[in-house]
Formats: C-alpha cells, structure tokens, sequence
C-alpha cells in the first residue's frame, strides 16, 4: 500500500552551489540574505573553481524585500564580471529572493 505525504517537508535548494562549484570555471552569485552566504560559506567544500568561502553576494536586506533586488543584483553581476574571470556566471536565489518573486 502506497504512503501518502500529506505535508511534503523542504530543504534549501541552495544545494546548487555544489552543482555549480563542480563545473570548470564556473562562479555562483548569491542572490540571497547574509544568512544564507554565512551558510553557505561554512557548508560547502573546499574544490572548485572559486573559493568556496567567498563568493558574490546581493546580502539582499529589509530595503530590497519591500523594494525589490533587482538593482542590487545587477550590481553584483557587474562587479563580478570586473573582478572574476570565469566561464559561466549562475546566479542562484536564497528563501528570501523567491518569497518576493526576485527570482523570475
């Protein structure tokens, strides 16, 4: 007999820092709260193209929730294609980003 879930349970989708952290060249730019970097930082591994440790990051506050991100983001892809030299740019949302629809 099949088991029914009647309240699905979810985790951070940030687990696509280590898919990006694995393709050469590649660097991750957190659009995301300060929260979410800090655990980001101290949860990954250590191999990658970028450091795992420090890595762009909108660190989207309470102005940008009730306003919107989207300045600050392009902000931080401009200063991230000044400052690395990758391959490919993913921008990855936090909780917070995607609550407000900064990720569409």
């Amino acid at each position: 007999m099949a088991r029914i879930l009647d309240q699905p349970r979810y985790k951070c989708a940030m687990a696509a820092m280590q898919t990006v952290q694995s393709i050469p060249r590649a660097l991750p730019i957190l659009h995301a709260g300060p929260g979410c970097a800090e655990k980001l930082g101290g949860s990954v591994g250590s191999s990658g193209y970028f450091s795992p440790h420090i890595f762009p990051c909108t660190n989207i506050s309470e102005k940008e929730v009730i306003f919107g991100g989207e300045g600050r983001l392009k902000e931080t892809i401009e200063n991230a294609l000044k400052v690395v030299d990758a391959d490919l740019y993913v921008v990855l949302t936090g909780c917070t980003s995607e609550i407000v629809g900064d990720d569409a």
